[in-house]
């Protein structure tokens, strides 16, 4: 990964390879289960909803490019801070984030129902890290005690 450069990283690992086949895959799945037909307006939310998405890969892409400098780095003695760099950028940015933004509804009445809806999906992005921390922390200790 060091290897290849942090710009290579951040936008062909990350957001081409990762967070672009995500938002289409999410925003067609989304699609298959909307009730009406497809038009322009539905068209452009969704290329909105996929271009928010991307944002979101380089964000992810640099916090992770980030993460994995101070893992090989010299100074990495403190895995709490590490556990939290890990949650944000695996639950949230990675689970939790984009699931939320593709199931906004734009158009819905109740706005404020729409972002307890994307909080949810947060909070359940944050709990998705957690259980990954846990299942991969030990993998991540032998990265730093080597």
């Amino acid at each position: 990964m060091i290897e290849k450069g942090e710009g290579n990283f951040i936008w062909f690992d990350r957001v081409l390879k990762t967070f672009l086949p995500l938002g289409i895959v999410l925003s067609f799945i989304n699609l298959l289960f909307k009730k009406g037909q497809l038009n322009t307006e539905i068209v452009k939310v969704y290329s909105i909803k996929i271009i928010i998405i991307l944002l979101i890969g380089y964000l992810e892409g640099k916090l992770e490019w980030n993460f994995f400098q101070k893992i090989f780095g010299p100074s990495v003695n403190i895995l709490s801070d590490l556990r939290k760099k890990y949650v944000i950028n695996t639950g949230v940015l990675t689970f939790g984030l984009p699931l939320g933004i593709i199931n906004f509804r734009v158009f819905n009445e109740s706005f404020m129902f729409e972002y307890v809806r994307l909080s949810i999906w947060l909070i359940i992005g944050v709990l998705f890290g957690v259980i990954l921390w846990q299942k991969n922390k030990k993998i991540f200790e032998q990265i730093i005690n080597d």
